[in-house]
């Protein structure tokens, strides 16, 4: 009989990881426990593996330390329990942004003029737990742009969806041809289940390492919900980038597709005009 592991799920309330519960749940080879931030034990050790879903949003802002970030919060009650496995969710934001298209691998050299600060902050709990964790101790996600419903979410994807709820169109700050990398939300937890499951640890990227522009993406939303206009800021170029997942495939099997991608950003915008009374 296989021995069931034993996750710990931090933030069971937030976007990312409501969803990554419901996926984990269904797995019978995981036992899984979800609290929210304030609720962590003290002891780890009854646990595989630790993921942090919870996260305190000034670090969209300001550079934070040991006393407001969460994650380090967290690695430091690893460091003192022998059994435990960190999941740390790392972003795309650690590349910088870009204006022209350019496919990251984990082995990037990182040019901090380019960072925001989110980038930063992510970054530096990066350093910190590469130096102070065993390599075979933690995963490290660096998630691309992951999107699911999200009405109000200080997302692109969040923004969107309110702006097309609340006004029928779709403002963007930079040209509707940018191109970036979109990972449906299930799709995401999915790999993170595969991987730790698979007891896989280091850093990788996980999107979908498909080229999609802001113009195919929202069109699509906006053809699930049934109208709605896009308004752009032609010129700019922003931000773009794509994920290298090579290394992640070697680990993973992941079937997914550009068709996949817009088909699920469809029935998005049709969830969206269903619900649109109850956002009001």
């Amino acid at each position: 009989m296989k021995i069931k592991k034993n996750i710990l799920v931090i933030g069971k309330n937030s976007f990312l990881g409501n969803n990554f519960i419901s996926h984990a749940k269904s797995n019978d080879n995981l036992d899984v426990t979800s609290i929210n931030y304030y609720d962590i034990p003290d002891s780890l050790e009854e646990y595989d593996w630790v993921i942090n879903f919870a996260f305190n949003p000034l670090q969209d802002n300001v550079v934070i330390d040991e006393f407001n970030n969460f994650d380090l919060k967290i690695i430091d009650l690893v460091k003192k329990n022998r059994r435990p496995k960190y999941v740390f969710l790392s972003s795309r934001k650690v590349y910088g942004s870009n204006k022209d298209l350019k496919a990251f691998n984990e082995n990037h050299i990182f040019k901090k003029s380019l960072i925001s600060i989110y980038g930063k902050n992510k970054l530096e709990v990066e350093k910190i737990l590469i130096n102070d964790l065993d390599p075979s101790r933690f995963l490290i996600s660096r998630g691309s742009n992951i999107f699911g419903l999200e009405y109000g979410r200080k997302t692109f994807f969040g923004i969107a969806q309110k702006s097309l709820s609340d006004f029928n169109e779709i403002n963007l700050d930079t040209s509707k041809d940018v191109i970036k990398d979109f990972l449906p939300v299930n799709y995401y937890s999915l790999i993170l289940e595969t991987l730790i499951n698979n007891n896989i640890t280091g850093i990788f990227n996980i999107g979908s390492g498909i080229k999609i522009s802001l113009d195919e993406i929202c069109s699509s939303l906006i053809a699930g919900y049934g109208s709605g206009l896009i308004k752009e800021k032609t010129g700019y170029y922003d931000d773009q980038f794509i994920l290298d997942i090579s290394k992640l495939k070697k680990e993973v099997k992941i079937d997914i597709t550009k068709e996949n991608i817009l088909s699920y950003t469809y029935e998005l915008g049709s969830l969206l005009r269903e619900k649109k009374d109850d956002y009001k």
